[in-house]
């Protein structure tokens, strides 16, 4: 398959991971794959087999063909795939709770100085 196919499909996978509040270590488990292969499809490096798409799709409750295909009729579901974000936040999912709190503490504070957040 082709980048484009890549990346529509991450597109996808992180748009359901991030509406069933999912982390990719959810289907790393599920599926019993390794971290990287799971990261590596999230960030639209790799493609999986299609019995994993088929699985993905399962564990969602949807069609393979809403993670392989994009949809323009219904507008875009989820924001673009920016590969550094997603590997960012695999990393920020890595870290102890007590570090995530006060990462997400220091975020939330220099949001509200940009006038950001409220």
């Amino acid at each position: 398959m082709d980048r484009y196919d890549k990346k529509i499909f991450a597109n996808n996978l992180n748009g359901y991971l991030q509406r069933n509040q999912k982390k990719q270590s959810d289907l790393v488990e599920l599926l019993g794959v390794s971290k990287s292969t799971v990261s590596s499809w999230c960030s639209a490096r790799k493609m999986p087999r299609i019995d994993m798409v088929e699985r993905i799709a399962r564990y969602f409750g949807i069609r393979k063909s809403d993670l392989i295909e994009e949809h323009p009729a219904q507008g875009q579901a989820f924001p673009p795939v920016n590969s550094d974000t997603v590997q960012l936040l695999a990393a920020f999912d890595r870290l102890p709770e007590s570090q995530r709190t006060a990462i997400l503490t220091m975020v939330e504070s220099l949001l509200k100085e940009q006038g950001l957040l409220s």
